[in-house]
């Protein structure tokens, strides 16, 4: 990622963390995905990051222009730890 577009930190619903302390991380941005050309056009990307006990959880989607189906998501990742994260 070349240039962050938008940050935000937030508690997660039923956190229990005091004011000022976050265990959500949401953010986005765009640049360039390896395959693709040097002088190719910048991708969208958006990551969030949950380290909540309850709720662990890492998100991401990189986008692209519309392919010959219509597609414009280039990779996704949805995944929720098997472990609770650690303290």
């Amino acid at each position: 990622m070349q240039r962050q577009a938008a940050v935000s930190c937030i508690r997660s619903r039923g956190s229990t963390l005091p004011s000022g302390e976050y265990d959500t991380v949401s953010f986005s941005g765009f640049g360039t995905w390896s395959a693709d050309a040097a002088d190719g056009p910048p991708r969208f990307a958006t990551v969030q990051v949950s380290t909540a006990v309850a709720a662990p959880y890492v998100g991401i989607l990189v986008f692209q222009n519309p392919d010959a189906q219509g597609n414009v998501v280039l990779s996704s990742a949805d995944i929720k730890p098997v472990q609770a994260p650690l303290p």
